[in-house]
């Protein structure tokens, strides 16, 4: 097959592996924004899957189902040649979706050598680097060394958060090839007008009980140990009429269900994973959010989870860990209680809200406009046009 000239306004996604519409992906948004530019956008998706909600009259590009060999060098090339006989030149990687560092390598060095420019959103890098040095000093600065090869040939970066940005930089990523794309939250699902919020009812509680959630993955660095269940335990000797939810999975799940079948007096619900069409409802029937960031590290402090923009777009009451990277949510317009890591912090802040006399009254405001996807997309899709009038001229 002859290879064609270059598409004009041309962009390929290699997204997260499980693509759902709707979905909490910012590619989803990115490409409406471009397509409504006039870009013709693709999607890479293997044979043995579906679109996976992707609608039908998008183009997409699949490629052929291969082990761990495979993914690492003939994945790249089959790709690279596909590209280049569709026309298109630029490609979108995503950090969700290729885990492994070398792996990484190998299809940002391949698909640029065949003259595809690459934006790489690379979510959480550094968490594995610290993990990696934590555990072995070498094979934390073999990663590092593997991580600025694939800087060093990417034409944009995206962070998620400006300190994240200052850490890659910091590490030895070119600054000048980076943005924050903030992962923010979908405005028009995200919306109190609309979502039921009536999780009180589902689990059979009164309307006036003050009600408590934590939704994420079960594992270490999530503050569920080291706040969360104290914080439980801590309200449940005040004979306050406040129930907790904690919903997710993951590692620690069994030890978290352990912890709550051990004393039935406990005021708490463990749910499995909230699907993200409930999660406004979820959010929007919660009395007070808890996001207790760990801090523990540079990537911890350079991180704003996801979970605060939900809440914030939906007026929940949030509690935060105070770190150099949530602190600007103190400007929104929706609550936001910013503390220390501890639980007594995490404690006096959620009791002062459940005393507070006007909490039942207050009319939450939603203040998620600015941190939405639908917003953050046209300032990537603003790069993404920069990126290709530079490759133009």
């Amino acid at each position: 097959m002859a290879t064609t000239a270059p598409q004009a306004r041309s962009i390929a996604f290699f997204p997260v592996r499980h693509l759902h519409i709707p979905h909490n992906n910012r590619e989803i948004y990115l490409w409406r924004e471009l397509a409504s530019r006039g870009w013709n956008v693709y999607w890479l998706r293997p044979r043995s899957g579906t679109s996976d909600g992707v609608e039908p009259e998008w183009p997409i590009l699949r490629f052929p189902d291969l082990d761990i060999r495979g993914r690492k060098y003939l994945l790249p090339a089959y790709l690279a040649r596909r590209l280049r006989n569709a026309g298109i030149r630029i490609v979108w990687l995503s950090g969700w979706n290729i885990r492994d560092l070398s792996e990484l390598r190998w299809m940002v060095r391949i698909l640029k050598a065949a003259g595809i420019r690459i934006i790489y959103d690379p979510i959480d890098p550094i968490c594995e680097f610290e993990a990696a040095h934590d555990d072995n000093p070498a094979k934390f600065l073999k990663c590092n060394s593997i991580a600025q090869q694939v800087y060093a040939d990417c034409d944009l970066i995206v962070c998620v958060t400006p300190e994240l940005r200052d850490l890659l930089a910091e590490h030895g990523a070119p600054r000048d090839r980076m943005i924050v794309g903030r992962w923010c939250t979908d405005a028009s699902r995200f919306d109190r007008r609309i979502a039921r919020c009536d999780y009180k009812a589902r689990l059979g509680l009164a309307p006036d009980t003050f009600l408590v959630g934590w939704l994420g993955t079960m594992g270490p660095f999530k503050g569920l140990q080291e706040v969360v269940l104290p914080v439980i335990e801590a309200s449940a000797r005040m004979n306050l009429n406040m129930h907790f939810i904690i919903a997710g999975w993951g590692t620690l799940e069994p030890d978290i269900r352990r912890w709550a079948g051990s004393d039935p007096s406990l005021p708490v619900t463990i749910l499995p994973p909230i699907p993200y069409d409930d999660a406004p409802s979820f959010t929007g029937s919660l009395d007070a959010y808890l996001v207790p960031t760990n801090p523990c590290s540079r990537f911890g402090e350079s991180i704003c989870p996801v979970k605060c923009f939900d809440a914030i777009a939906m007026g929940t009451p949030l509690i935060v860990t105070r770190t150099r990277a949530t602190e600007f949510l103190a400007q929104c317009d929706s609550p936001v209680h910013l503390v220390r890591f501890d639980p007594e912090a995490f404690l006096a802040a959620l009791v002062n809200l459940y005393h507070a006399s006007d909490r039942v009254s207050t009319v939450r405001k939603p203040g998620a406009n600015g941190y939405s996807h639908q917003h953050i997309s046209v300032a990537l899709a603003d790069a993404i046009d920069e990126l290709q009038q530079r490759a133009l001229l």
